[in-house]
């Protein structure tokens, strides 16, 4: 099955070499002050985000400590600042290094089955362990997904492709995983790509220092980790997948979008306009008149 025409979509992942930000922007930061702490039922700071002088009700700002007092905080804190196009990866750091402190909770290996997105990438070297690495130099990597069954793990990666032959594509490392106490052991043996199978051997080893009902943590030997939010139920697949272009969908809403980018704007029909008042448009005849039948000299 030849690979579908590439089509631009934001990425949802940092990968290696892309710059980052040290701080969100004003804007950014109160956004998602506000709504981590409307979760948690703290007043939202007034400007731009825990550091500010006063909250809108005029009082002290909720400190950090405080917003992420719970778990279920702590993990809000960290998803939301994962999901920003520009992360304080500082921030980052500090917040996964307090999860990872939380007392591990039971029943580890049953917690990390299920399919998990990834959501940040502190550093290039542990996205080696749930991509193929196959992409190229000209081609973006949309979106990871990691899979864990029984005993076995699938590495689902979505390409788009630059060039004559670009386009994007779904590849799907599968392997078998160990877990011996929070030591995860990951041992890919081959991938797909368009339903065509090729061999590939690659091991990893992490450590899964957090894993809760929608986050996921893994920490590699150099320190650096991987972020993952939990993909809870199939309809959440599909629309990641259809984000990045290979889902089951993402054909119809590439069709959709050319479609609607063809047919340039719109205009309103006059007939749903709606005036103040009781005012209406006057009913006008757009009929054209009917023409007199004319005789020309050769007929």
């Amino acid at each position: 099955m030849p690979p579908r025409p590439a089509v631009a979509r934001a990425s949802h992942i940092v990968m290696a070499g892309k710059k980052q930000g040290k701080k969100a922007s004003k804007k950014a930061n109160a956004k998602a002050a506000e709504a981590l702490a409307a979760a948690v039922g703290q007043p939202a700071p007034a400007s731009v985000g825990l550091g500010a002088k006063t909250t809108a009700a005029g009082g002290p700002p909720p400190k950090a400590s405080r917003i992420t007092a719970t778990p279920e905080g702590l993990r809000d804190v960290v998803l939301a600042e994962a999901a920003r196009d520009e992360r304080d990866v500082g921030l980052l750091d500090r917040k996964v290094g307090e999860l990872e402190a939380l007392p591990a909770g039971a029943g580890l290996p049953t917690a990390l089955l299920g399919n998990w997105k990834l959501a940040f990438a502190s550093a290039a070297e542990p996205v080696e362990a749930v991509t193929t690495g196959t992409a190229g130099t000209f081609a973006v990597t949309e979106g990871v997904m990691l899979t864990f069954q029984k005993s076995k793990v699938l590495a689902t990666e979505a390409v788009r492709r630059f060039g004559v032959a670009g386009g994007n594509s779904k590849l799907v490392q599968v392997g078998r995983y160990t877990l011996e106490g929070d030591a995860l052991g990951i041992r890919y043996t081959y991938y797909l790509e368009n339903g065509a199978e090729t061999e590939r051997a690659a091991s990893h080893s992490a450590v899964a220092s957090h894993c809760s009902s929608d986050l996921l943590v893994l920490r590699f030997p150099t320190r650096a980790y991987l972020i993952f939010s939990r993909l809870a139920a199939q309809s959440d697949v599909d629309k990641a997948l259809d984000e990045w272009g290979v889902g089951p969908n993402a054909e119809k809403m590439d069709e959709e979008a050319a479609a609607k980018k063809d047919a340039g704007p719109q205009l309103p029909d006059l007939k749903d306009l709606k005036l103040p008042g009781d005012l209406k448009l006057p009913d006008v005849d757009l009929k054209l008149p009917k023409l007199p039948d004319i005789k020309l000299p050769w007929d």
